[in-house]
C-alpha cells in the first residue's frame, strides 16, 4: 500500500462546529499555504438502493483557491499531481469527530485556466470531487487480502487454511491504512443467519452470523480440490474492491466507511438493509418535507448466478436460478424473462461434509452449515429458507427471497432537510414517522451533511 504524508491545512468555523482540514498527499516536504485555501462546495452525500441492490458511494465537492506563495505553479496544482486525499473533522464543543474523508481521483478534478500570460498563469478549482475511501480498495489486489488473512489463518491436521468471513473483512480494513495504520471491521447488524445443525429436517437451537463461519483459504495438493483456493478467487475478482461488493450482496450488506479519530483507525463498515439498525432522532428542526407514497423500487424478477467452482466438479447445480411473482426455481431463466435485479451468490451450503473453496463452513474444518433463515422485511420476520430437492442452491434461493421481500411491496418515502448536524449519523438509520394515523418505520436511503449550513438533507424509504 502507499503510506501518504499527513498535513494540517487548515481550519474554519462554520455553523455546525469549528472544522480542521488535513491533507494527505503523496508528496512530501510540502509547506502549507498560510491562508485559507479550500472549502466545500457541497453537502457530504451517501445513497443506497437508487436501484435495488446497488450501492453508492460517498461523495462531496469541493472548490479552491490556488495560491502562488510558494510554489510558481500553484500548490494545489503541485499536490494535485500526486495521489491526494482530504479529511476533515468537526468539533461541536466535545472534542473532533470524524465528518469526512475522502480520495481525490485526478479525473475528478477541473482547475480553470483564467490568466495565460507567459511566466504568470493563473488558475481557479471549479471541480474538485472527493470519493470515499473505499475506493481505495480498487487498487488493492485480491492477493494483498488473502495475504493479510493468511496470517489469521487456522490450519485443520491436513494443512488446509481455513478464515472466517470477518477475517477477509479486518484484511480489507488493514489494506485501507495509510500511515494510521490502526485498521477495523464493523459488521453492523444481519439479514441471514446460518442453522449450527447439519441436518436441516431439525429446527436449530443456535445460529451462526455470516461474519463467523469460515471458507477454505487455501488447501494442501491432493487434499480436498488439490488447489490453492485463493487462486480460484483471485480468478474471479481482480481487485479487494470487486470483492468487498460481492460479498456484500451475497448477504444483504451495505458497505460504508468512518474514520474512528479517537483511536486513529479506518474503519469499513458493513450494514443491513434495515433489521438490525437503530433508531435515531434526526434534527432539531425541519426545515423541509415532502411525502411520497412510492419509492419507485418495485421487484418482481430476480436472476441469480452463482460463482460454479473449480470447472471439473461435474456434481455441482447449474450455477443459475430465477425469481418470479414469489416463486423460486433452479435452472435458467425462460426467454423473455426480464430481471428487475440480479444477485451474484459467492457461496453455497451443502447441508453435508462437502469441500471446496466456495463453500462456507461452521468451523476450521468440513463442517458444513445446516440452513439459512434470511429477515423478511414483509412479515418483519425470519424465514426460513426451505431446502430446494439439491440443498447446494440454499444460497441462491435465500438471496432471491431476501431481495424480493425487501423491495416486492410498494414503499412510501419521505424527504427531509433538517436543522442540526449529526456526526454520528449514518446510512441506513432508522426513524419513526407517524403520518397522522400510524407510526411507521422508515431507513435512512440518503443522507446528507452540511457543516456549513449545520442542517441535514435524508430520504427516509419504508420498510
Amino acid at each position: 500500500m502507499t503510506y501518504l504524508n499527513r498535513y494540517s491545512l487548515q481550519s474554519v468555523l462554520y455553523p455546525g462546529g469549528l472544522t480542521q482540514f488535513y491533507l494527505l498527499s503523496s508528496l512530501s516536504g510540502l509547506v502549507m499555504p498560510t491562508k485559507k485555501t479550500l472549502s466545500f462546495a457541497g453537502e457530504v452525500t451517501e445513497r443506497v438502493d437508487v436501484q435495488a441492490g446497488e450501492n453508492n458511494i460517498e461523495t462531496v465537492d469541493y472548490s479552491y483557491i490556488e495560491d502562488y506563495g510558494t510554489y510558481p505553479e500553484g500548490f494545489w496544482h503541485k499536490v494535485l499531481q500526486g495521489t491526494t486525499e482530504i479529511q476533515t473533522t468537526v468539533d461541536q464543543g466535545a472534542g473532533p469527530l470524524h465528518y469526512a474523508w475522502h480520495s481525490i481521483p485526478p479525473q475528478n478534478n477541473t482547475q480553470s485556466e483564467i490568466s495565460l500570460l507567459s511566466g504568470a498563469i493563473r488558475r481557479q478549482g471549479t471541480k474538485l470531487q472527493g470519493i470515499s475511501r473505499l475506493l481505495t480498495l480498487q487498487s488493492v489486489p485480491l492477493s494483498t487480502i488473502f495475504q493479510y488473512a493468511l496470517s489469521w489463518a487456522e490450519q485443520d491436521t491436513p494443512g488446509n487454511s481455513w478464515c472466517t468471513i470477518q477475517n477477509i473483512l479486518d484484511a480489507m480494513a488493514l489494506a485501507m491504512g495509510s500511515s494510521l495504520t490502526t485498521t477495523a471491521s464493523s459488521v453492523v447488524g444481519n439479514d441471514f443467519r446460518f442453522s449450527s445443525a447439519i441436518d436441516w429436517t431439525t429446527t436449530p437451537t443456535s445460529w451462526s452470523t455470516p461474519q463467523s463461519l469460515y471458507m477454505i483459504l487455501a488447501n494442501v495438493t491432493g487434499v480436498g480440490i488439490g488447489l490453492w483456493a485463493a487462486d480460484q478467487w483471485m480468478s474471479r475478482y481482480a481487485t479487494a474492491y470487486d470483492l468487498l461488493i460481492a460479498l456484500c450482496k451475497t448477504f444483504g450488506w451495505v458497505p460504508s466507511y468512518t474514520f474512528d479519530v479517537a483511536n486513529n483507525r479506518h474503519v469499513l463498515m458493513v450494514i443491513p438493509r434495515g433489521s438490525a439498525n437503530t433508531a435515531a432522532t434526526i434534527g432539531s428542526g425541519t426545515v423541509l418535507s415532502n411525502y411520497y407514497p412510492s419509492t419507485g423500487l418495485l421487484v418482481n424478477n430476480i436472476g441469480i448466478t452463482r460463482d460454479s467452482g473449480l470447472v471439473n466438479n461435474t456434481d455441482k447445480p447449474p450455477g443459475e436460478s430465477y425469481f418470479s411473482a414469489g416463486t423460486w426455481t433452479a435452472g435458467q431463466a425462460p426467454p423473455g424473462f426480464q430481471p428487475d435485479m440480479s444477485v451474484n451468490v459467492l457461496f453455497e451450503v451443502a447441508g453435508f461434509n462437502y469441500s471446496d473453496f466456495d463453500m462456507l463452513y461452521q468451523a476450521a474444518q468440513p463442517l458444513a452449515v445446516g440452513s439459512v433463515d434470511v429477515w423478511d422485511y414483509t412479515a418483519n420476520a425470519w424465514y426460513s429458507v426451505a431446502h430446494p430437492h439439491t440443498p447446494l442452491l440454499t444460497m441462491q434461493q435465500a438471496a432471491a427471497y431476501y431481495y424480493w421481500s425487501r423491495f416486492q411491496a410498494q414503499k412510501s418515502m419521505y424527504e427531509r432537510r433538517v436543522y442540526g448536524l449529526n456526526l454520528a449519523q449514518k446510512i441506513l438509520d432508522k426513524t419513526t414517522i407517524n403520518d397522522g394515523v400510524v407510526s411507521r418505520n422508515y431507513y435512512l436511503t440518503e443522507l446528507r451533511k452540511d457543516v456549513r449550513t449545520n442542517q441535514m438533507y435524508y430520504i427516509a424509504s419504508e420498510v
